[in-house]
């Protein structure tokens, strides 16, 4: 587990920006207060001293990459926010910017030539801390809001810290709360942190690159196994199948709660993990396929199901996991670093790969060279420190190469997905996702769920290009 470093302090409740008791008329069976010692960072479990996650003179480790923190300005916004497959975590302010209390008014002022003077403004430094404490937990999607109709929705007249669980998973029927308020006035990075991990999924909730760890917990404080569902995790376009699906592990999971957690997860994402479980796709548009991992003592096992997916598969696989009849397809020691030969190669293939004709994209530029209809665009959403994506490096340079010769009007692509927002659109759950837009007026965007090599790369282009038809 990442050891937590950063301990920041702030008041949530702090001079006009809030006030020190909240009287929120909330909905007490949509959110969790509990007691304000559980995280509140004084004598609690998760607070912020020195604890596990305090100083200690330790020599500290690089800060985590910062979180992309959005600013929801209206209900449109907060609601579109919400509709993800992972959880939101949302701060309510009532005041973006305040007076700069440093400001003084200049000596040689004159009203009658300068006008009346006003008092610079800076950003509210409680939003500041928000953002500083939202870096050290960077997989946890992040936005903040003073726009008054949106603290009207929450019922937030003076500002709070949420956690509203994804909505596509959310099941009151089987007692998932879609909403939980952060039950203390002081905000500390361990507390917050540890408050999340314990709150953020539901009875069956999202598995992911970014999920993961809140699923199996640290290397030395482990929690429950979790049996993973990979499949077709569209919910337009294979809304029966993904009901399906979740209808019969919330029947499963009900009956194992507190043995096993439950989750799903992206098959086309998760393709590469697919081994580990002894899994192999022949259709990531229609297969339904089950694993299982279980992380304890520093080590996590794999395990796999051959059978077709029901409701009678499912319970017998989880059983059969908890009666100790089943051998791991993989156990992977976290402890033990990767080959170092696979490694070198690895980093001199990237360091070598010529990437001139990889278009970089920033939220500047990705509307222009998206947007433009006359190319067809491949696009890929990836994050620094992704093994795989480093993986891919050499070979979608490779391609964007032999493409810059062969097919001018295509373009290759690439987004930092931790440094830029991916538009409307482009839902990135997992790295690398990789995102085809055919040349023409009002294209959308669709997946590719090819090969990773350059060659499938450039055949699928010279297939589906419209500008080369």
């Amino acid at each position: 587990m990442m050891r937590l470093r950063l301990v920041v302090v702030c008041g949530l409740l702090l001079a006009a920006t809030v006030s020190a008791q909240d009287e929120d008329a909330y909905d007490p069976d949509s959110e969790g207060m509990g007691e304000e010692g559980d995280y509140g960072g004084e004598d609690g479990d998760h607070g912020g001293g020195d604890d596990d996650y305090g100083g200690g003179g330790e020599e500290e480790a690089p800060p985590p990459p910062p979180a992309d923190v959005k600013e929801l300005m209206s209900v449109e916004e907060f609601d579109e926010f919400l509709d993800n497959n992972d959880a939101s975590v949302i701060g309510t302010f009532t005041a973006t910017e305040i007076d700069d209390p440093d400001a003084i008014l200049p000596d040689d002022w004159d009203e009658d030539e300068d006008g009346k003077w006003e008092t610079p403004k800076i950003e509210n430094p409680v939003i500041a801390s928000f953002k500083e404490i939202s870096s050290g937990a960077s997989q946890y999607r992040w936005a903040y809001s003073s726009a008054p109709d949106v603290l009207e929705k929450l019922k937030s007249k003076n500002g709070g810290l949420y956690l509203y669980r994804s909505p596509r998973f959310v099941s009151k029927e089987h007692g998932d709360r879609p909403r939980e308020r952060f039950p203390s006035t002081t905000l500390t990075e361990a507390s917050v942190s540890s408050w999340l991990a314990d709150k953020s999924q539901p009875l069956v909730g999202f598995f992911n690159f970014d999920t993961k760890s809140r699923y199996l917990g640290g290397p030395t404080a482990p929690k429950q196994p979790v049996l993973i569902i990979f499949l077709n995790l569209d919910f337009d376009a294979n809304a029966k199948n993904v009901k399906y699906v979740l209808k019969r592990a919330r029947k499963v999971a009900a009956t194992l709660k507190g043995k096993l957690s439950f989750a799903l997860a992206p098959l086309s994402d998760m393709s590469y993990e697919l081994g580990d479980y002894g899994l192999e796709s022949k259709s990531t548009a229609s297969d339904i396929l089950m694993g299982l991992l279980h992380r304890k003592a520093g080590k996590d096992s794999y395990f796999g199901s051959a059978d077709k997916f029901s409701e009678k598969t499912l319970a017998a696989f989880a059983e059969s996991f908890l009666a100790g009849s089943l051998e791991p397809h993989k156990v992977d020691d976290g402890s033990s670093p990767p080959p170092p030969p696979d490694d070198e190669e690895e980093a001199e293939a990237e360091a070598e790969a010529d990437e001139a004709d990889v278009v970089t994209l920033t939220s500047d530029n990705f509307e222009e060279i998206v947007g433009d209809a006359a190319k067809d665009k491949l696009i890929e959403f990836y994050a620094p420190w992704c093994g795989h994506c480093k993986a891919l490096v050499p070979e979608y340079a490779k391609a964007a190469t032999q493409l810059a010769e062969e097919a001018p009007n295509v373009v290759l692509a690439k987004m930092d997905a931790t440094a830029h927002d991916p538009p409307a659109g482009y839902e990135v759950s997992g790295y690398p996702t990789l995102y085809f837009v055919k040349a023409g007026e009002g294209s959308k965007p669709t997946p590719y769920e090819g090969e990773r090599e350059a060659d499938a790369i450039v055949s699928f282009i010279k297939e589906n290009a419209a500008t080369l038809s």
